[in-house]
């Protein structure tokens, strides 16, 4: 009996084919350009099979199959009815913004329609004009991204505006004179393009075009190189032979990488301007450069200074240069021998200073020395005595104080 029922049972909703789950109905999905979207479809009861359906696009007024086949949804479109049988929804892969649109879902009669919106990459500031500020030999992030970063974008370009031709030129890591020099961010994160380039030159300052379809974005940079402090003067310095000398040469902005730089002398005798280096000529292991610890900072050291130093030295980088005029005293034979006579008088005035110190102190200990053994021996030989006078003849005592006394008979007439 229970057997019959459930067959009975079976029968019954097998015959009832497919009921389509919000059938009639518009639902309205959005999806970002570059990533995939799920179109659902499926019977309210997903156990059923139905019988026939297809999925088609409104194209212009016509509706056209989807086929994974052919046309603009090849080897991107799948269906998920393979572990559900009532389940016919649709899944699109790598989705551009011409998949947007209305899709039709058709099962056993019954209709389902989805309007998918597909958003693209809207740069943000687009049509806008930033200006950056950056230093040769440094590096720069020019900011070019999509309103929602989590967009795809399949096509998006680099270019630079040619100062000179006027035209716009292809930014690429491969050539040119970027090679090996930028790096894209798209890689981390889908909707953000933009642009990293490392050792500035002043020739990689210009406009830049980020541009995607239907948006664009202008950056206009300005690579700063070095400007000398005090750049066309002429400083004078003086110092002294066997001494060092540290002659300035910096950039106004200390942070400014110069990539080439030069230290100069003129020869007085043939005129010409030759190198200043530590590896060769009168400077060898002399000279030493500042630049190490403040890029910006060229100033150059000489030690061990000779008067043969002297003369006119010569900093200079692109588009601007300093000269400083060094002067290398020697010092006069009366310094050389006002120094050992100084320190002669200086040495005797000591050694007088000395004895004479010496020679009072002595003469005060002396005359203390006296009064004290005085004070003792006339403590020690002091007497005091009391005479009696008497017309018989009487003893005497005398009463001494001190640490002796004598006894006296003394005889009156």
């Amino acid at each position: 009996m229970l057997l019959t029922f459930y067959l009975l049972f079976i029968g019954l909703h097998v015959s009832e084919g497919c009921t389509l789950e919000n059938r009639g109905e518009v639902l309205n999905i959005a999806a970002h350009a570059g990533g995939s979207v799920l179109l659902p479809c499926y019977c309210t009861d997903q156990h059923t099979t139905p019988e026939e359906f297809s999925w088609k696009k409104d194209n212009k007024d016509t509706w056209e199959e989807i086929s994974s086949e052919s046309g603009q949804y090849r080897a991107r479109v799948q269906l998920v009815n393979g572990h559900s049988p009532g389940n016919v929804s649709l899944l699109i892969s790598h989705l551009t913004e011409e998949d947007g649109g209305d899709y039709q879902c058709s099962v056993e009669g019954a209709h389902l329609i989805i309007r998918l919106t597909v958003k693209g990459c809207r740069l943000q500031n687009r049509g806008e004009v930033l200006s950056i500020t950056a230093h040769t030999g440094g590096s720069v992030l020019l900011p070019c991204y999509c309103t929602d970063v989590h967009t795809k974008v399949k096509t998006f370009r680099w270019k630079k505006q040619n100062r000179s031709t006027h035209k716009q030129e292809e930014v690429s890591s491969e050539s040119g004179q970027y090679r090996d020099r930028v790096q894209m961010f798209n890689g981390h994160s889908p909707g953000n393009l933009s642009l990293l380039i490392s050792h500035l030159t002043e020739e990689d300052g210009g406009d830049y075009i980020c541009a995607v379809k239907g948006s664009r974005l202008t950056i206009k940079l300005t690579v700063k190189g070095c400007r000398l402090q005090n750049r066309g003067e002429v400083l004078s310095i003086t110092a002294h032979t066997g001494g060092s000398a540290l002659l300035p040469c910096y950039c106004t902005d200390l942070h400014t990488k110069v990539k080439t730089f030069r230290w100069k002398k003129q020869n007085r005798s043939t005129h010409k301007q030759e190198e200043v280096s530590s590896e060769s000529g009168q400077y060898r292991d002399r000279v030493q450069l500042f630049n190490g610890h403040s890029p910006g900072n060229l100033s150059l050291l000489i030690s061990h200074l000779t008067e043969e130093d002297g003369g006119d030295y010569i900093c200079a980088v692109k588009g601007s240069r300093l000269t400083i005029k060094l002067t290398v005293k020697g010092y006069s034979i009366h310094f050389f021998i006002f120094i050992p006579v100084l320190l002669f008088l200086l040495g005797l005035g000591g050694v007088i200073y000395w004895r004479c110190r010496g020679q009072r102190r002595g003469q005060t200990e002396s005359g203390e020395q006296r009064r004290m053994k005085k004070k003792q021996k006339t403590q020690d030989e002091v007497t005091y005595s009391t005479v009696v006078h008497s017309n018989t003849t009487r003893t005497t005592t005398v009463t001494l104080i001190g640490e002796k006394t004598e006894y006296a008979t003394i005889r009156v007439n």
